[in-house]
């Protein structure tokens, strides 16, 4: 097979994709939060001073106080930016994600960035705030509520629960920012209120502790302390979110996908499907998903046609596919080989239908016939566990749907293998001897990651130790095993809207012929994640109704496969598969038969 020649790094999927996050930083600090520090400012330069100062006093006070909110804002998104992540953080339970996160500089660092926030922000309110303290030996009282419970309230929620962390929706390949921002005000206000009303009970009780001498402050000064908090925790958050929309906007620039902007598209489009930046090749995998759910023939026909010598394309991507598939595949087999040795954690499986586990050579009597799925079955493959969401069990659609969004092959490789020059961190520019330190810096907190706190590790395969299994959680544990879930799916929705609409398109081309294969990669993603989808923990038992990404990926690999199987019923018996493929793709159409 030809290899594709290799391209400039600058011309690389993450230097332009690396070009592109920073424009939309740079619009988000130069456009939203500046309109919001001019607005906010004005109101602050409004309600301050005395009833006497004049209305010019105030007015010239506006641009000062402008400039004081801005930096607030622009501490929070700098830092946010500095540790932007995609990637699950890989925790095997709630004690080791709590003080994996409680004991790390970041939670100190957000600290002191939350604390000079907060005193930028108060600072510009001035009087507004202060003026309606009735004391100076109540200004303690006031100082410890906005240097260090506010900012300290907010870091703790902000790392505990990894919000520097961007969601993305299965199968969603573009948002609009201002609509994503506007669909999650009301939780976003919502979660003001209640850190706001923490805030009012621990405050009482950490004052009298701390300053007993201070008294009590008086139920006036109370309120406006509470205000205080409740309108910078919302500034707070509204930061924090306007971050999430801008930096989590897809695939699409200007309405079209990042690799166009390059003079050779589908080369472009493979350095980012193989790139090691998470953020680079998840973004890489939405536009080969946007391409092949397009309803636009012409995003997908650089894939479909051989011409101009880029017949390594389809191959090149499908090898790509296969790769992300097997990793989260194999990942989740050594997990479960390991479950498997605790007698017992692991359940038995449900009994399997006779007719799924009889030879599946018998292929002539298989395809070509007519079956049909209703979209109300309950009827599901073996070893996946009920659920509430009946929307799980329907086939993929194939279709182009602009969704906002919410929410490795293992190889041995030296310590001082430093990082290539087209795989620097988005956003952040990184020269040779930043690259040594950064790569000696992981290092270093990798060994004392495995010293100190041998539970957590970094090894998702590693075998679980008899203590751990008691307390492991299976969400978490999913995250663990598939921590970039959303590259998986985006591969799985790509290779089978490719081959269902290739039928028509491009019918005699390398697309079509990979059917095969392509049906049994996602055998093995059934086969693989089906035993992590039935296996139940104690924590699992408490509420069965909250979905793990392992399940749903092996909801999406089902969906798929039987879509695939379905569209080529008329030309799968022409076409030699594994006897795995044809057994599954057996016991699925006679369920969608029964169902009929």
């Amino acid at each position: 097979m030809d290899t594709p020649v290799p391209l400039n790094s600058r011309y690389s999927y993450h230097a332009i994709f690396s070009d592109i996050c920073k424009t939309r930083f740079n619009h988000l600090a130069t456009r939203l939060l500046l309109t919001l520090a001019v607005v906010f400012g004005l109101i602050l330069a409004l309600v301050s001073g005395s009833n006497q100062t004049n209305l010019i006093h105030k007015l010239f006070l506006w641009p000062v106080k402008c400039m004081v909110c801005y930096l607030g804002m622009l501490l929070v998104v700098v830092t946010r930016k500095n540790y932007l992540h995609v990637d699950f953080p890989g925790y095997s339970s709630i004690i080791t994600q709590v003080y994996g996160q409680l004991f790390s500089v970041k939670l100190l660092v957000y600290f002191f960035i939350y604390s000079a926030s907060s005193a930028c922000f108060n600072g510009a309110a001035g009087s507004a705030i202060l003026g309606h303290l009735s004391s100076r030996k109540n200004m303690f009282a006031y100082r410890f509520a906005i240097w260090i419970l506010m900012p300290a309230l907010y870091a703790l929620q902000h790392v505990i629960f990894d919000l520097d962390k961007l969601s993305f929706q299965y199968g969603a390949q573009h948002q609009h920012p201002q609509r994503f921002i506007s669909s999650k005000i009301k939780n976003s206000l919502t979660k003001s209120f209640m850190l706001t009303l923490a805030l009012a009970i621990i405050f009482p009780i950490c004052t009298f502790h701390l300053a007993p001498s201070t008294g009590y402050l008086s139920w006036m000064s109370f309120f406006h302390i509470q205000l205080s908090a409740l309108l910078t925790f919302a500034l707070w958050d509204l930061v924090n979110l306007s971050f999430n929309a801008y930096l989590s906007m897809g695939c699409l620039h200007k309405g079209k996908p990042i690799s166009s902007l390059s003079s050779t598209p589908m080369e472009t489009l493979l350095t980012g499907l193989s790139s090691k930046r998470s953020f680079t090749k998840l973004t890489a995998f939405q536009e080969l998903s946007y391409r092949a759910t397009s309803p636009d023939i012409e995003a997908r026909l650089p894939i479909y046609h051989t011409r101009y010598k880029n017949v390594y394309v389809w191959p090149s991507v499908l090898k790509e596919c296969i790769t992300t598939l097997n990793s989260t595949n194999s990942a989740v087999s050594i997990f479960m080989k390991s479950v498997e040795s605790k007698q017992e954690l692991y359940t038995k499986k449900p009994s399997v239908d006779s007719d799924y586990l009889e030879d599946g050579t018998q292929q002539n009597d298989l395809f070509g016939n007519d079956y049909v799925i209703t979209a109300n079955t309950q009827s599901r493959i073996p070893g996946t566990p009920q659920t509430q969401d009946s929307q799980l069990t329907h086939r993929i659609k194939v279709q182009n749907n602009n969704v906002f969004a919410k929410n490795h092959n293992l190889q041995f490789s030296s310590p001082f293998q430093f990082s290539n020059a087209a795989n620097n961190r988005i956003l952040t520019h990184q020269t040779t001897i930043t690259n040594i330190i950064y790569d000696c810096v992981k290092q270093a907190k990798d060994f004392f990651i495995a010293f100190f706190f041998p539970i957590q590790g970094t090894d998702a395969t590693a075998p679980l130790s008899s203590f751990e299994i008691w307390r492991i959680s299976k969400k978490l544990q999913a995250e663990r095993l598939s921590p970039l879930a959303v590259c998986h799916a985006e591969c799985t929705v790509s290779l089978m809207a490719l081959l269902v609409k290739a039928l028509q398109e491009d019918p005699k081309g390398a697309v079509v012929s990979s059917v095969g294969e392509i049906l049994k990669i996602l055998e093995r993603s059934v086969a693989s994640l089906g035993a992590f989808a039935e296996w139940n923990t104690s924590s699992a038992s408490k509420d069965s109704s909250i979905l793990d990404v392992v399940t749903i990926l092996y909801d999406l690999s089902i969906n798929a496969f039987l879509e695939i199987v379905l569209k080529y019923n008329d030309l799968l018996s022409d076409v030699y598969l594994a006897d795995d493929v044809v057994k599954l793709s057996k016991w699925m159409l006679e369920m969608c038969n029964e169902q009929a």
